[in-house]
């Protein structure tokens, strides 16, 4: 089981209820962006394209696949509301007391809870909003008023993404020293950090204080 298949287990567990595509899709990408912040990577590893909805991963979309075959979620098919009414995906954990095989360092656990804190509980149109209020996004954005167009599948630069200074300094140094990740020091600065910045609201750059 993969770390793209894990989160989405950990997602159902913690937030217990149905998940529908696109949400979980948001709730992924928040997460990547976010741990990039302080990495320089992303947590899952997916790619992200620009879809009509926002950041979309086709990897997220195989995860989901793969965990139905494996008889672990559910995927149901129900007619969402509103003006036009259309059929869309929800997810549901079968097996609830699965457990999560590689289980995530303690730094992925403090970032993956610091965000869901934040956003385990926003409706898929909040998600959305701040899916592009992200640096990749507000990027691609800037581009199509520009053009005036709004092509689809376009690649999101998470190297955009404004980088915890301390952070990325202190894993400068470590890469130029060639010592092994000292994790605890990741932990105690990402969970003092935590205390004082409202994750959300640290996008877009423009709007911070």
């Amino acid at each position: 089981m993969n770390k793209i298949q894990n989160l989405v287990i950990y997602l159902f567990q913690k937030l217990n209820r149905s998940l529908g595509s696109v949400e979980l899709t948001k709730l992924v990408y928040l997460i990547d962006v976010e741990f990039f912040k302080y990495f320089g990577e992303k947590l899952t590893g997916c790619d992200y394209v620009r879809e009509r909805l926002g950041p979309y991963s086709r990897e997220i979309k195989e995860a989901l696949l793969d965990l139905d075959k494996d008889d672990i979620i559910d995927i149901n098919l129900i007619l969402s509301k509103g003006k036009s009414s259309i059929l869309k995906r929800s997810h549901s954990l079968k097996k609830k007391d699965i457990k999560i095989l590689p289980k995530f360092k303690k730094v992925e656990h403090l970032i993956i809870e610091s965000v869901l804190d934040e956003i385990g509980k926003l409706e898929v149109k909040e998600l959305e909003k701040l899916s592009y209020k992200t640096e990749p996004m507000q990027e691609i954005l800037k581009k199509e008023r520009k053009f005036k167009e709004s092509p689809i599948l376009v690649p999101l630069d998470f190297n955009l993404i404004k980088r915890d200074v301390v952070m990325k300094e202190w894993i400068e140094n470590k890469e130029k020293e060639e010592k092994n990740p000292d994790l605890e020091y990741e932990q105690e600065y990402f969970a003092e950090q935590t205390k004082f910045k409202n994750i959300i609201k640290s996008y877009p750059a423009s709007d911070r204080k």
